[in-house]
């Protein structure tokens, strides 16, 4: 049985270009925003300096690039 966590990246994975750079970190900062990880509901500044992406204007960004838009 796949649990949500699962599925979410697998989707993530699926529709993230595999020409990004930063896939890896980008499905990371997607998890760490819906509360998956060690964090709990962590702020995009705390998203920022664990995943070492800036600021949260770039978090920001990267949540919707990544999984918003889609």
């Amino acid at each position: 049985m796949v649990n949500t966590e699962q599925e979410l990246v697998q989707w993530l994975k699926d529709h993230i270009p595999d020409k990004r750079a930063n896939k890896d970190r980008d499905i990371d900062a997607v998890l760490l925003h819906y509360g998956f990880g060690d964090l709990a509901w962590p702020t995009l500044e705390q998203i920022g300096k664990e995943l070492s992406i800036g600021t949260r204007e770039r978090v920001r960004q990267v949540l919707k690039e990544n999984f918003k838009k889609k």
